[in-house]
C-alpha cells in the first residue's frame, strides 16, 4: 500500500482508527540527512507504550498528579517510509489492540511535542500541558511569528491549570499615551517599538480527565448533566469575557484618538494689522452715529 502524500497517510489512517473505535498520535518520525524533510512517520494507537509510575520531584517537592493514564502497552501502528519517486510506501503494520475499542466514527488525534508539521485544528489533544506548549511554540517559529500566553485558569480544587490560551505577540493593541516622547522631568524618552498590531491567531487547551470522565459519564447520567452544565456556564463566561475585553479595547482606542484630533485641528486665523484698523474704524464710525 502507497499513498501521494504525508497529509493522505494521516487522513487515511485516522479515518480508519475512528471506523473501528480508537484515537491515534504519532510516535516516532525521521528526517533527512539532505534536506532535512520528514521521510518516516510511525502513527500509533492512543494507548501505546506505558507512563512512568514513580512520583518526580524538583527541589524536593512533589509534583501534582494529573490525569489519569491513557497508556495500556497497546501496539497497533502503522509506519510508512517515503520512497525515490516521493511515494509513502507502508512498511510496519499491526492491527491486534489489547484493550476494549471505544466507539466508532468518536476518534481523536492526539499530537506529541515533535509532531510539529501537523497544522493545528479544533478537536487536536496533547498528553500533557507542556507538550502543547512544546508543539504550539515550534510551530509558531516554524511558521514564523512569536507565541505567547495570554490568558489561564487554574482548578479550584489543587490550583493545576485547565484552561491556557495561547496567542501572537502582536495581539491587541498597544497605544502610546505618552505622544509627545517625553517623560515627566522634560526629558526626551527613548521611542517605544509598538509590536502589537490587533493580531487574532490564537490556540486554546483545555485539560480533560480521559478515564475518569469517560467511566463516571457512562455510569451516571446525573455526572453528565452536571458536566454539560458546567461546561456550558464556562462557555459563557468566556464568550462575555471576550466581548466585554473586546469593548475596552475599542474604547481606549477611541480614547487615545481624542487628544491627536484635538491636535490636528486648524487654529483660527490671525487678522492683519489693516483688517484690525478697518475693524476699530467701522467702530468708531458706529458710535459716532
Amino acid at each position: 500500500m502507497s499513498f501521494d502524500s504525508e497529509e493522505a497517510v494521516k487522513t487515511y489512517y485516522v479515518a480508519y482508527a475512528s471506523s473501528i473505535g480508537f484515537a491515534v498520535r504519532i510516535s516516532r518520525s525521521r528526517r533527512s540527512k539532505k534536506d532535512e524533510t520528514v521521510i518516516m512517520l510511525r502513527f500509533v494507537c492512543s494507548k501505546e507504550g506505558y507512563y512512568n509510575k514513580k512520583d518526580r520531584s524538583l527541589d524536593g517537592k512533589k509534583k501534582r498528579k494529573g490525569p489519569g493514564s491513557i497508556r495500556e502497552g497497546c501496539k497497533a501502528m502503522l509506519e510508512v517510509r517515503k520512497s525515490v519517486n516521493d511515494q509513502w510506501v507502508v512498511t510496519k503494520y499491526l492491527n491486534e489492540h489489547n484493550h476494549e475499542l471505544g466507539v466508532p466514527s468518536k476518534v481523536r488525534y492526539i499530537a506529541t511535542e515533535g509532531d510539529t508539521e501537523i497544522e493545528p485544528f479544533l478537536g487536536m489533544e496533547f498528553e500533557s500541558y507542556e507538550a502543547a506548549k512544546t508543539y504550539y511554540y515550534t510551530y509558531a517559529s516554524r511558521v514564523g511569528f512569536d507565541a505567547r500566553v495570554r490568558q489561564s485558569r487554574r482548578s479550584a480544587r489543587d490550583e493545576s491549570f485547565v484552561m491556557r490560551r495561547f496567542v501572537c505577540r502582536k495581539e491587541g493593541f498597544h497605544v502610546d499615551e505618552d505622544g509627545n516622547g517625553t517623560g515627566d522631568d522634560g526629558k526626551k524618552k527613548a521611542k517605544k517599538i509598538i509590536e502589537k498590531e490587533g493580531c487574532q491567531a490564537v490556540f486554546e487547551i483545555v485539560r480533560k480527565d480521559y478515564d475518569r470522565c469517560a467511566q463516571e459519564g457512562a455510569i451516571s447520567v446525573e455526572t453528565y448533566k452536571i458536566a454539560k452544565e458546567a461546561l456550558q456556564k464556562a462557555l459563557t463566561d468566556v464568550l462575555m469575557a471576550k466581548i466585554k475585553q473586546r469593548k475596552l479595547q475599542q474604547q481606549h482606542v477611541q480614547n487615545s484618538l481624542k487628544p491627536q484630533k484635538m491636535l490636528n485641528k486648524k487654529p483660527l486665523p490671525k487678522l492683519t494689522q489693516k483688517k484690525l484698523a478697518r475693524r476699530r474704524h467701522a467702530e468708531d464710525e458706529e458710535q459716532e452715529e
